[in-house]
Formats: C-alpha cells, structure tokens, sequence
C-alpha cells in the first residue's frame, strides 16, 4: 500500500488517478485491511479540467468506505464469477 501514489499533481494527475482505481479494485476485490483515511484529502483535489475525475473516484472511495454495509454488498457481488 505505501508504493501507491496518491501525492502527484498538476500535469501527473493520472497517476492519482490509476492509483484510485487500482484502490477501488482492492477494496471490492483484495483484503479488508485496506487503508480507509487516504481518500478525504483527494476530495479537493486539483482545481479544473483533469481534476474533476480524481475528485469524483475519490468521493465513490469514500462513500463506498463509509457504508459498511453497501461495501459488503459489492464485495459479495464483485466474488461472484462473471459469465
């Protein structure tokens, strides 16, 4: 967890970016150990253009992270086997 970077700016905005979708995809799909705190901060992120989509990936994180049971619903779903 501490090799992904979520402290780029301005022209590296993907780079926070993959790393919040690399993050989602733990979260649904790897441990439950996975780091809550780290996503508030991002919420504010850059202030146009590019930074809106960190923003936003950002506010699902937290939301997703903030209701326990709608997290446990899609990490059953995200379990199941796709056709």
């Amino acid at each position: 967890m501490s090799m992904i970077c979520l402290n780029d700016h301005g022209k590296n905005w993907c780079h926070v970016y993959k790393a919040l979708v690399l993050l989602e995809y733990l979260v649904r799909h790897g441990s439950e150990r996975v780091s809550h705190d780290r996503f508030g901060s991002l919420q504010c992120y850059g202030s146009r253009g590019n930074g809106l989509a960190v923003r936003e990936k950002a506010r699902q994180l937290a939301i997703l992270l903030g209701d326990d049971e709608h997290l446990r619903d899609e990490r059953i779903h995200a379990k199941k086997p796709k056709a």
